[in-house]
């Protein structure tokens, strides 16, 4: 600036804030306070001169001692490098009870003729300040928190430099490891304080933190602590300043007692797997063991049973009472083989419905027939109210008529002589579905509340009183009818009153068919009809031949699955029955080659296996339908009235 005594009017009348000093002498004497200044101070005239004069004389009494140095040098410092600003802060106040103010300065340098000037600009800076010592608490105090925060929390964090060396850690790490202090591990790696005896994971997992950034989660690891091994999971994140990775920080924690939880539950589920194994073997074992069973026991049955009732239909016959007795007792060792294996087979897990669509009507009267006669030997009377004109119903009819003619059977056998038995149905929908409600009521002999409630449905449990023990029973007839009922997806109730008598109600869901109109059962001429029986017991053949033979029906016997593709292709057959088990030919292969010659009329099994997958390779190899052994005629005349005159692909 030239000419400043020229100007010097100008200058002083300026709305900024600033002040001229005189440097000549490198000393700082006050020439001249603009007018922006002199309003900001509020001063008149006299007391700026005084104020002039005192700061020259005393300028630490108007600037904070520790700024008038800082002030100084930058005074210095443009004295000597005039082509360049100076900038210092300092506090200031105009009376010694006023407070500090905090003031930013801008310098610049000027020459009039032989005098040195400094023009200072000042800015009152002490909102900024006051925000920046506010900051700076704030900053101190998050610091002495996250202190805080790493020394309180239990979870274990450290931090190393990209060389994996310790820069730090907090409270809970040194107390893990027992250290007193940091020293015992700053500057140190895992392997220079040998706390792995397999160093190799973690210092992997480290390398990829720290050479390629990346983060990693729970990293396993064991480390040895105190002398003892313990599982460690680890993770880790790179830490950044200024855009570089400079090391990382890491937590970890110690899942010893996780590991040998999971190694005892792995122990724990390894046996119990081999367990399973062998319990699998062992049910496979009796599984096999129940069917050869029931073959070796329904073999012999079917030349007893059948024996048995040739001999009853004979005139000739002159001990029918003896016969009659010995057909009920093997029709028991039958049922008794029956119930074991259904029994089996639920516990098993291996009983399923088969549904099919069967005529209501006509399951109602087989169920009549079959338990009436025992009723009529009892004198009892039998009250029949069950639903008519019902049509096609979607069940599984063996299991329907097993649970009904078991309630039946034992409210017979349970009712002393003369009793009065009751059997109502009654169907309605309830939630959508279709419900059949059969209650079946006697007065006989009853059952205890508590066995009621507590054995009823047990396997092999009966109540005993003097009726029951002249009654002969396997105990398992309700534990069956109970399972099968759940399989049916319905209930079973029992009221009873002993010495009084017994209600069953049975609520069975089903499905209605296509048709709801019950048709005329049709009636099939059977005579002269023939049948060829393949099958290699001699004895059971011979029975078979005997029972089709009485009803005037012709039959012929083939003892292996050989001679019956001889005589199949030799004569005309209406129908085949097919013994399962044959020497040479058994009945799968032969029935294939039936059907892969063209026979075409039915091929029914005869088999004393009843499992289902019996069954279903019986239909697999184009058998029609399936005979359980022992074969009775009534049986026969039924499947025979099914199929005949029916051809098969």
């Amino acid at each position: 600036m030239r000419n400043f005594k020229e100007n010097q009017s100008f200058i002083e009348s300026s709305r900024c804030p600033f002040v001229i000093l005189d440097t000549t002498d490198r000393k700082m004497n006050v020439v001249l306070l603009s007018k922006g200044l002199k309003e900001y101070m509020g001063l008149n005239d006299d007391e700026l001169k005084n104020v002039i004069e005192r700061f020259k004389l005393y300028p630490e009494y108007f600037i904070y001692n520790e700024d008038l140095y800082a002030l100084r040098t930058g005074l210095r410092y443009v004295y000597d490098h005039r082509d360049e600003e100076m900038r210092v802060r300092f506090r200031f106040h105009l009376r010694q009870e006023d407070p500090y103010i905090w003031f930013m300065s801008y310098g610049q340098y000027f020459n009039d003729q032989e005098d040195s000037y400094l023009m200072l600009e000042l800015h009152n800076i002490e909102n900024e300040q006051r925000e920046l010592r506010s900051a700076l608490k704030s900053s101190v105090q998050s610091h002495a928190l996250l202190e805080k925060i790493l020394d309180t929390t239990q979870t274990n964090i450290f931090w190393k430099d990209n060389q994996r060396r310790f820069l730090g850690a907090n409270k809970a790490f040194l107390q893990y490891y027992g250290f007193n202090s940091l020293d015992d591990i700053l500057g140190k790696t895992d392997e220079d304080m040998g706390w792995h005896n397999d160093p190799g994971p973690f210092k992997n997992d480290e390398k990829r933190v720290i050479e390629y950034g990346e983060s990693t989660h729970r990293v396993h690891g064991r480390c040895v602590i105190r002398g003892q091994e313990c599982d460690i999971v680890a993770s880790k994140s790179p830490l950044y300043i200024d855009g570089e990775i400079a090391g990382l920080v890491g937590s970890f924690e110690d899942v010893s007692a996780e590991y040998r939880q999971q190694a005892q539950i792995q122990k724990l589920n390894s046996a119990l797997e081999t367990a399973l194994k062998n319990e699998e073997k062992a049910n496979k074992a009796k599984s096999e063991f129940m069917a050869r069973m029931s073959h070796d026991m329904r073999t012999p049955l079917t030349t007893i049973i059948g024996l048995s009732e040739l001999a009853l239909k004979s005139e000739s016959c002159q001990d029918k009472e003896t016969m009659s007795k010995i057909m009920d007792a093997s029709h028991y060792l039958l049922e008794l083989i029956n119930d074991v294996l259904a029994s089996e087979k639920f516990d098993s897990g291996k009983m399923e419905l088969y549904e099919g669509t069967w005529k209501h009507d006509a399951i109602m009267n087989s169920i009549y027939n079959i338990v009436k006669p025992s009723a009529d030997r009892n004198k009892h009377t039998f009250i029949l109210d069950l639903e008519k004109d019902v049509g096609d119903i979607v069940i599984d009819r063996k299991w329907l008529m097993q649970i009904l003619i078991n309630i039946l059977n034992n409210a017979i056998k349970y009712t002393p002589d003369g009793g009065r038995i009751e059997w109502h149905e009654r169907i309605y929908e309830e939630d959508g579905k279709m419900i059949m409600e059969h209650q079946i009521t006697d007065n006989g002999v009853g059952i205890s509340e508590e066995f009621v409630k507590n054995k009823l449905y047990e396997p092999f449990s009966q109540e005993r009183n003097p009726l029951t023990k002249s009654r002969t029973s396997n105990g398992l007839g309700l534990s069956i009818v109970k399972k099968a009922v759940d399989m049916f997806g319905g209930s079973i109730v029992c009221h009873s009153k002993l010495h009084e008598g017994t209600t069953f109600v049975l609520r069975i869901p089903f499905t209605y068919g296509e048709s709801h109109v019950e048709e005329e059962k049709h009636r099939v001429n059977l005579e002269g009809r023939r049948v060829l029986i393949c099958e290699d017991v001699a004895i059971n053949a011979m029975i078979v031949k005997a029972m089709l033979e009485s009803v005037k029906i012709d039959a012929d016997i083939a003892e292996d699955g050989l001679a019956g593709l001889q005589k199949a292709h030799q004569n005309n057959y209406d129908m085949i029955l097919m013994d399962m088990k044959m020497p040479r030919l058994d009945g799968l292969r032969t029935t294939q080659e039936l059907r892969r010659m063209g026979y075409r009329k039915p091929i029914i099994a005869l088999s004393a296996n009843t499992f289902q997958e019996d069954l279903e390779n019986c239909q697999k190899a184009g058998m029609n339908d399936f005979l359980e052994k022992p074969v009775t005629l009534e049986k026969l005349i039924e499947m025979m009235e099914k199929y005949v005159d029916k051809e098969f692909v």
